[in-house]
Formats: C-alpha cells, sequence, structure tokens
C-alpha cells in the first residue's frame, strides 16, 4: 500500500505481445531450443521473440502495454539476446508514456552475449533504477538509438566517403582493370593522393581507439577498422600496389 518495492506486485509482459511497431520490418520469431523462453512448448513452434536483426535500425521502436494493478515503485528487467554486435553493445533508449524517465535512459546497453539473460536497468553505480508506475494501463517503449557511438559513426561514413573518392580518381587512371604490369604513377596523377591516405589511416586509427575505450574491448566493429588500417599501411608502405588491390 505505501508503494514501496517490496510491497507492488511483479508483472509480467510478453516481449512479442507488443502494442505497436514504428517499422513494419521488425519481426516476430520463435526460439524452440530453449524453455526459459517464453511461451515455449517442445512440440509446437510458438512465436516468443521480437526484434533481432529487424531491430537495429535508429528510430525504430517497440511498445508495450503493461497493466498496473497497484501504483508504486517497480525495477524493469527485459529478458534479451544481444547476439549481432559482437564484443559491443546494442542501444535502446526507454519512454514510459511517452517521457523519458531518467537521464540514463537514454543510453541503455544491452552487452554482446550469446545466450539469453534477464537485464535489469540500473544506474551508473550498477544500483537498480526504480520507476514510479501509477495505477492502470502503461505504456513502455524501447527505441534504437546510436548513443555514444554515433559521432564515432559519423566519422567512419566520413572515411569511407573520402575512400570512394579516392578509388573513384584511380580508376579513372587505371580503367576498371588494371594492368600489374604498368606503372601509373598515380602519386603524380593524383595530387595528395598518399597525403589522403595518411589523413584517413589517422582518423581510423583514433576512431578505433574511441570505439575499444567505449566498449571496453573493440568487438566486430573496431576489428574490421583494424582490417582497413593494416590495408592502408601496405599501400602507404608500397603505392605501386594500389592499382592492382
Amino acid at each position: 500500500p505505501d508503494g514501496s518495492p517490496a510491497d507492488t506486485p511483479g508483472i509480467q509482459v510478453e516481449g512479442e505481445d507488443f502494442a505497436r511497431i514504428s517499422d513494419s520490418s521488425i519481426q516476430l520469431g520463435a526460439d524452440s531450443n530453449n524453455p526459459a523462453v517464453s511461451p515455449s512448448d517442445p512440440q509446437r513452434r510458438l512465436y516468443n521473440i521480437v526484434g533481432g536483426s529487424t531491430y537495429a535500425t535508429p528510430q525504430q521502436s517497440i511498445t508495450w502495454q503493461v497493466p498496473v494493478k497497484q501504483s508504486g515503485y517497480y525495477k524493469l528487467a527485459f529478458k534479451v539476446r544481444q547476439n549481432i554486435n559482437s564484443g559491443f553493445f546494442s542501444t535502446r533508449c526507454l519512454r514510459i508514456d511517452g517521457e523519458i524517465p531518467y537521464a540514463e535512459c537514454r543510453d541503455i546497453r544491452f552487452p554482446y552475449q550469446n545466450g539469453w539473460y534477464n537485464y535489469i536497468l540500473s544506474d551508473a553505480d550498477g544500483e537498480a533504477m526504480l520507476f514510479y508506475l501509477e495505477e492502470g494501463v502503461r505504456e513502455i517503449s524501447l527505441e534504437v538509438v546510436p548513443g555514444d557511438i554515433s559521432s564515432s559513426l559519423l566519422v567512419l561514413q566520413d572515411c569511407v566517403d573520402q575512400l570512394n573518392r579516392l578509388l573513384r580518381q584511380v580508376m579513372m587512371v587505371t580503367g576498371n582493370s588494371s594492368d600489374k604490369y604498368r606503372d601509373y604513377y598515380l602519386e603524380e596523377e593524383i595530387p595528395g593522393l598518399m597525403d589522403s591516405l595518411r589523413s584517413i589511416r589517422a582518423q581510423l586509427s583514433e576512431l578505433s581507439a574511441r570505439i575499444k575505450a567505449i566498449t571496453g574491448s573493440g568487438g566486430s566493429q573496431a576489428s574490421v577498422i583494424d582490417q582497413v588500417i593494416f590495408m592502408l599501411d601496405g599501400l602507404l608502405e608500397k603505392p605501386r600496389d594500389i592499382p592492382g588491390r
């Protein structure tokens, strides 16, 4: 009655039983191999999950209606499987009845893990956050957001655009298929080519370090960037290899 966490009843809402989705491409799915996922049936294939790779584009959102029988403070937990961004996290923004309750809810990070796990929304100190929910039907939504990685994505896109421009310039000299026995003198034909490659390499190196600092490991995203850095190192060391590569 006093609204404390010990006195308020728990509420469970099935993930696949959503009220709204922002994008028709967000799909239901079934995991028949794990009895921990609800609902579960050993003989029938049941829809018991939603999202996955179809729920990964910024501004996509899923909204659930939660019947609250007693006003009070509640913890919020989600059963999650984030097995797409290896070594990384997926970021969501939480809204309750259209409002963001805490600043921490703008950037909720679901870490990578191959299996299912329960994720309790917590503050920076690891303490479970409490959300006051009025009696009635409350709407809880999770929206895909880039989070802290958004500025890094802009830098990455700019580097990709620069590399594409250089590629077009190289192809204007070499054509669609280069002759490995011919020296195209690209450094002379394309002024600033090597300086541009060095600049892109420096930006990607800084970006890789930033992603590793955010995630604590780097994951597959940083490893792909590191592969491009390695490739650029080879081109900078042997410019004559650029047409063939």
